[in-house]
């Protein structure tokens, strides 16, 4: 199991926050709670800006719009519909991103149920 590392003082929003938790929810194979992710985050020491529960909720609604996530109740959470070749593209980005970020072990998926 991959976790997520501090990132020197960095927050985590915007793309990269996107990105990652698209990830998680379709690693985890199951509906994950705002309060899930954001607990993932904090045991892993990520930081992520400004609110967590409110920039998290922000960063999956603009997920739905493009159907890669979908709110499955309150709070809750899953993974949309999602080509192989996005995915392979977001691994990408976030593997360029861990190289450029001056050596630091920054991955957030998740330990596969079953």
């Amino acid at each position: 199991m991959h976790e997520a590392r501090a990132l020197h003082g960095r927050e985590l929003h915007g793309r990269e926050l996107r990105y990652r938790l698209t990830l998680l929810l379709r690693d985890a194979s199951r509906p994950m709670t705002v309060r899930d992710l954001v607990a993932r985050f904090e045991c892993a020491d990520v930081m992520i800006a400004g609110r967590p529960s409110k920039t998290i909720s922000d960063a999956l609604r603009w997920e739905i719009r493009r159907g890669r996530v979908r709110r499955t109740a309150r709070s809750t959470y899953a993974t949309g519909r999602i080509p192989r070749s996005t995915v392979w593209f977001i691994r990408r980005w976030i593997d360029d991103r861990e190289v450029t970020s001056a050596g630091t072990t920054v991955r957030t998926t998740v330990q596969r149920d079953g």
